[in-house]
């Protein structure tokens, strides 16, 4: 069977429609996933194969179907910039509209980030939100322009309050802390591959509050000034952190409360330093 399969997957890859309808009628599961969650018809998006899509879904697979650690349907074919395959699976199922990754992004978020203006203005249409933030507190514009793709932020600009229109590209998103709010010392697993840890420096007068968030891959750190409640932050990512010391701590800590994370988020950290 295994074999079948990956057969089918070279179909898939090669865009052979007669090769692919040969092996599902040979009684391939369609909805099959690999370890990773990844369905044949997330592949089949992917590749950015409407055709492919379009045989697998004949074939019975489940338009529901999501990766688990790559994200869902509708944002594989955002990452392809395809209005044609979007459109026909949300025609399949209109509720892939509503699906989010397990970092909070929307099918409109990764078309921002990716950078493709005709399917951020046809997801828009459909009915996306384009001020919603994902779980890092970040809106389809803020990712647009941290990657300089300036026609989709033009496009996305008109849709956003004006506060949000003049913050600059490489502002670090703003931070809920909120959600992190307890003065002590502690980590706690936020949504998303992401956990934060809170301490209080009586010494200096802050509260420091580290946000690590492996599926991005930076760290952020907001320092709070007990005395005034003034805040600064600052975002870096993992590779531009010289000691990761405080990074495997945080990538223990998110395994140990549930988190999914491997250690090759972290550079130069080895599996062998964590605790079972």
């Amino acid at each position: 069977m295994m074999f079948k399969k990956s057969k089918l997957s070279n179909a898939i890859s090669e865009g052979d429609i007669a090769r692919m309808n040969e092996v599902l009628a040979q009684g391939i599961d369609p909805d099959y996933e690999d370890d990773y969650g990844r369905s044949f018809l997330w592949f089949a998006v992917n590749r950015g194969n409407l055709a492919a899509v379009r045989a697998l879904v004949d074939a019975g697979a489940t338009v529901t179907a999501a990766s688990k650690y790559n994200g869902t349907l509708l944002q594989a074919a955002a990452r392809k910039g395809s209005v044609e395959i979007a459109a026909y699976l949300l025609d399949k199922n209109p509720k892939l509209l509503e699906s989010r990754d397990r970092d909070g992004n929307t099918a409109l978020h990764t078309a921002a980030e990716t950078g493709y203006p005709d399917l951020v203005a046809f997801l828009i249409e459909k009915g996306l939100d384009a001020n919603a933030k994902n779980f890092n507190n970040r809106s389809p514009l803020s990712l647009a322009q941290k990657n300089n793709h300036a026609e989709v932020s033009d496009l996305l600009k008109p849709y956003t309050p004006a506060r949000m229109r003049l913050m600059p590209a490489l502002d670090p998103a703003p931070v809920q802390v909120e959600e992190v709010a307890p003065l002590s010392d502690e980590w706690r697993k936020l949504p998303g591959e992401r956990i934060a840890h809170v301490a209080v420096e009586d010494a200096i007068g802050y509260r420091i509050t580290e946000i690590f968030n492996f599926s991005a891959r930076e760290k952020t750190t907001l320092y709070r000034n007990l005395e005034s409640n003034a805040e600064t932050v600052e975002t870096r990512g993992f590779d531009a952190i010289g000691d990761k010391t405080p990074i495997e701590q945080a990538l223990e800590q998110l395994r140990k409360r549930g988190g999914i994370s491997e250690p090759s988020s972290v550079t130069g950290f080895e599996k062998k330093k964590l605790s079972p």
